[in-house]
């Protein structure tokens, strides 16, 4: 009957969306695993990303969110950020290798 026909069709649907985000959330989680490995490990990096989150929370959040100030907590923000990004361009690990296995980085675009 087509009420079978519906109930089939919904179930197959939905095993295949189930599936689909399954595939999608491991290849995300390889992929987080795979930049923690290679980007964030080292030391320094590590210090820069500490004390770049607590110069956001103590500086950037409170100026735009508290004080009503947008503009400096911006750029405190971008200061934070760059403190961040600094560990990635000088002490990143660079395993090209494991890199490969991440879309996106299968080129020379990383250093």
């Amino acid at each position: 009957s087509s009420m079978a026909k519906k109930k089939l069709y919904l179930s197959l649907l939905a095993r295949f969306a189930k599936n689909y985000a399954k595939i999608y959330y491991d290849q995300i989680m390889l992929d987080k695993h795979i930049d923690i490995e290679v980007s964030h490990n080292h030391p320094v990096n590590k210090f820069g990303h500490f004390w770049s989150s607590v110069g956001m929370i103590i500086f950037a959040y409170p100026l735009i969110f508290w004080y009503g100030q947008p503009l400096k907590g911006c750029l405190w923000f971008l200061a934070t950020h760059v403190v961040r990004q600094s560990g990635h361009f000088f002490y990143e690990h660079q395993d090209r290798d494991i890199e490969k296995l991440k879309f996106g980085h299968k080129d020379a675009s990383k250093k």
